[in-house]
Order: structure tokens, then sequence, then C-alpha cells
């Protein structure tokens, strides 16, 4: 938890009184007097932002241009790339689905930019007509099409009510593990752990003392929620899945420090909701059908196989 700064506010009033002078004063003197003034209230306001903390008014930055999908990013022999097919070739990669796409647009762009600029120079060079790339062309155009067949038409099957009686199948025979609700108080030594042990088996409150001693201020109160032994480091799991409902645990070492644990609830884990494994099901569904696809296509087909003599 990062505690809040509290700001300081320093306010000054100053008022400079100017005792008017009863000769008249020259036009130079009144210029230098002027020119006093100013250098005077601009060393006094660095005094004061070095001795109060004032700070001077920032600068207003220019806002960032609003660029929109459609705005060309690159142009390559009249060829545009534009903001939408930058975003479309990283939706595409799987392993860059959690990386901020502002990381990730320079070597994207990049990349793009290399490849049109070789396809161009290919198609000038007349590589496109190579035997050989003619070939692996050829085979490429059949893998991506017949993938893209074979897709389609297990999405025709896999309806809502089939994956649910799919669901229900699976839900047979799954396997309810042991889990665990429970509070702990995360700290460095075994000797601070010991001394809040003591705490709490003299009347402590476990949660009010988690909140005021704990490293851990993720959890309020301590609380972990539940959780099954095998979403805990092992030293953490072990120990605490060995434990009883309502019972105190002694100082618990891991690589995090020490722990005190108390357990509030034992039970067997619910199944997981449909929608929590809808695109599991999904893969599941695929490759249990796939097959049924590909027999069914080659009977409309009339596949005829020869055995040729080897």
């Amino acid at each position: 938890m990062v505690k809040k700064t509290k700001k300081e506010t320093v306010s000054k009033a100053t008022s400079v009184a100017v005792e008017t002078p009863k000769k008249k004063m020259s036009v130079s003197r009144i210029l230098l007097t002027g020119v006093m003034l100013v250098v005077t209230t601009v060393i006094w306001y660095e005094v004061g932002a070095v001795l109060f903390g004032f700070t001077k008014p920032a600068s207003k930055t220019p806002a960032k241009p609003v660029y929109s999908e459609e705005t060309v990013v690159a142009e390559i022999n009249g060829q545009l790339i534009k903001l939408k097919d930058v975003r479309a070739f990283v939706k595409d990669i799987p392993q860059l689905a959690d990386v901020p796409f502002e990381l990730v647009y320079p070597q994207v762009l990049d990349n793009m930019i290399n490849t049109r600029v070789l396809v161009s120079g290919a198609e000038l060079s007349g590589t496109s007509k190579d035997k050989e790339v003619k070939k692996a062309l050829k085979m490429a155009r059949e893998q991506i099409l017949s993938q893209a067949y074979l897709t389609k038409q297990l999405e025709k099957g896999m309806t809502p009510e089939a994956l649910k009686a799919l669901y229900m199948e699976e839900m047979k025979n799954y396997e309810r593990q042991e889990e665990i609700r429970a509070r702990h108080i995360l700290v460095d030594s075994k000797k601070e752990a010991q001394g809040i042990l003591i705490q709490l088996k003299s009347g402590a409150n476990f949660a009010t003392l988690a909140n005021e001693k704990s490293k851990d201020k993720h959890a309020n109160g301590g609380d972990l929620g539940y959780f099954t032994e095998n979403m805990m480091i092992p030293e953490f799991g072990k120990a605490v899945f060995a434990m009883q409902k309502g019972q105190l645990s002694g100082p618990i070492k891991t690589p995090y420090g020490w722990h005190i644990v108390l357990v509030e609830d034992k039970r067997l884990a619910e199944p997981p909701a449909f929608e929590e494994v809808q695109d599991a099901l999904k893969q599941v569904y695929a490759e249990r059908n796939m097959q049924n696809v590909l027999q069914a296509e080659r009977e409309k087909a009339k596949v005829k196989v020869y055995k040729p003599s080897l």
C-alpha cells in the first residue's frame, strides 16, 4: 500500500508600501526603480520556491495528436499501410495479446515495411515466377484454404446447445479439489512472527493486526480468499492444507518471509461455470469432431486410393 503524501500548502501575503517622494523623480530614476522592483520580485519568488515549496506554473505541453484507424503510417511504392493494418497484424499474433500496442508498434510496422519492400522487389525481379517459388505458393494456398474450410465446417456444428451438452459430459468427470479460505500476516523475521502469534493467542483481532503489521497490503485484513493447494507456493500450500478449519498456524517460512495463517473455511471447489470454460470447450469440440468432418468431406469427394508398387 502506498501512503498518500499530505499536500503542504503555504500561503503568504506580501504587501509593499511605496512612499511617494515629495520631489519629482526623473524619468531615468523611475525606470531604474521599476527594474529594481521586477528584479527584487523575481529574487524573492525564487527564494520562496526554495524555502516554502512554491512551484512555478508548469508550461502547457502540447496535446498529443489524435490518430484514426484510417491514418496512413507508411507508404511503399504507392501501397499504403494504415494504422488499422498494423493493429490487425498484431491481433493475429497470440504472443502479443497481452503486450501494450504502443510497445510493439514500431517493430511491427518496421517488419511490415520490410515485408512489403521485399515482396515488391520479388515481383519486379520476376522471383514470383520461379518454379520453386510457385510450388511453395501453391502449397501455402492449399494449406490456408483447407484450414479455413475445416474451421468453417466445424463451426457449423459448434452450436451453444452442442457446447452445453459437451460441458455437462465433461463435468461428470470433474474432480472437485479441496480449497481453503484463509487469512495471513506476512513479516520479515521469525521473531516478529512469534510476537504476533502471542498477541493473537491473547485475543488480538487477526484482520486488525494484519492491516497493521503485514507486508502484504493487497489483502484486506490478510484475506486470501479461497484457493487450492496448487495455487500457492509449495512451502505455503503444504503447511496450510495440513491445518484444520479454525486453526492458527505457527510461523511458516517462504521465500517472501514468515507467515502466520488462520484457516477460516474448508470446502470442495465448485465446478467452473460454463462461461468460464466456453473457449476451452470449443477447442475440445473441434478436436473430437475434426475426424468426422474430414471423413464426410472425403466421402463427398469420392476419394480413391491406389497402391503403387514401391
